[in-house]
C-alpha cells in the first residue's frame, strides 16, 4: 500500500468516524425530544404555535439563551486553566450544550456527560473536570445567593409599602414570627440536635448538608487560584442576569 492510498483510507475512517458520532448524537437529541413531548397534545401545539406565539420575543430569548451558554463556556475555560489545561472554545461550548441535551433526559447527568465530552475531545482528566464543575456549582450557588440579597435590599422599602398597604398579611407575618409554638418548636429542634449530633452526623440529611458547605468551601479556594478574576465574576454574574433576562 502506498503513502498515498494510507492517507485516503485515513481521512475516509476519519468521515466515517464523525458521521457515526453524529448520528449517535442526533439519535440521542431525538429520542430526548421525543421523551420531552410524547404525552403532549400536538394538535393543542400546533394552534399555540399558529395562532400565540410572538416569535420575535423568542428569537430574542433564544438569543439571550446563547449569550449566557457562551458565557458559561467562558467561565468554565477560566475554572479549567488553573488545573493546566486551556481547552478550546468550540470544544468547551459543545460540551456545555450536550450537558443541557443530557439534563432534559436524565437530571444531574449534564455535569458527567459535559465533562466526558471535554475530557474525550480535549485530553483533560476526566476526574479534574468533574472537580471543577462542582466548584462551579458551589460558585452559582453563591452568586444566586448574592443576587437575591441585592433584590431584597434594594426593593426592601416597597416591602415594607406592601406590608403598609396589607396590614393583614403584616400581622400574621408578626404573629408566625413570634409564635410560642415555633419559638418552642427552635428552641427543642436546637436541644436535639446539640444532644444527638454525633448520631445526625451518620444521617442522609446531615452528609447532604455538609456536602454543599464542602462544595461551597472548594468554590471559594477555586476562585483564589484563577487568574482572570475579574472575567470570572463578570460571567458569574453575567449568567444569571441573562437568565433572567432570557425569562422576563
Amino acid at each position: 500500500m502506498n503513502e498515498k492510498s494510507y492517507f485516503n483510507q485515513l481521512i475516509l475512517k476519519n468521515i466515517l468516524l464523525k458521521t457515526v458520532q453524529f448520528l449517535i448524537f442526533f439519535a440521542i437529541g431525538a429520542f430526548i425530544f421525543w421523551l420531552v413531548y410524547k404525552d403532549q397534545d400536538i394538535d393543542r401545539i400546533k394552534s399555540v404555535l399558529k395562532n400565540d406565539v410572538n416569535y420575535f420575543w423568542i428569537l430574542v430569548s433564544l438569543f439571550i439563551g446563547l449569550l449566557s451558554h457562551i458565557s458559561r463556556t467562558l467561565r468554565w475555560g477560566i475554572m479549567i486553566q488553573p488545573i493546566g489545561h486551556k481547552p478550546r472554545f468550540m470544544n468547551t461550548f459543545l460540551a456545555v450544550m450536550v450537558g443541557y441535551l443530557m439534563n432534559l433526559a436524565i437530571p444531574r447527568m449534564g455535569e458527567l456527560s459535559r465533562c466526558g465530552v471535554l475530557s474525550r475531545y480535549e485530553k483533560i482528566s476526566f476526574t479534574k473536570l468533574i472537580g471543577t464543575v462542582v466548584a462551579e456549582r458551589a460558585v452559582d450557588m453563591v452568586s444566586l445567593l448574592l443576587l437575591l440579597l441585592i433584590v431584597i435590599v434594594s426593593q426592601f422599602g416597597q416591602m415594607l409599602r406592601f406590608l403598609g398597604e396589607n396590614p393583614e398579611i403584616e400581622a400574621k407575618m408578626l404573629a408566625l414570627i413570634t409564635s410560642p409554638v415555633l419559638i418552642a418548636g427552635l428552641a427543642a429542634l436546637l436541644i436535639l440536635v446539640y444532644f444527638f449530633r454525633k448520631t445526625l452526623q451518620h444521617t442522609l440529611f446531615y452528609k447532604k448538608i455538609f456536602t454543599i458547605l464542602t462544595n461551597l468551601k472548594e468554590g471559594f479556594i477555586s476562585i483564589r487560584s484563577v487568574e482572570n478574576k475579574g472575567w470570572f465574576i463578570f460571567h458569574s454574574v453575567a449568567i444569571w442576569v441573562l437568565y433572567y433576562l432570557m425569562l422576563y
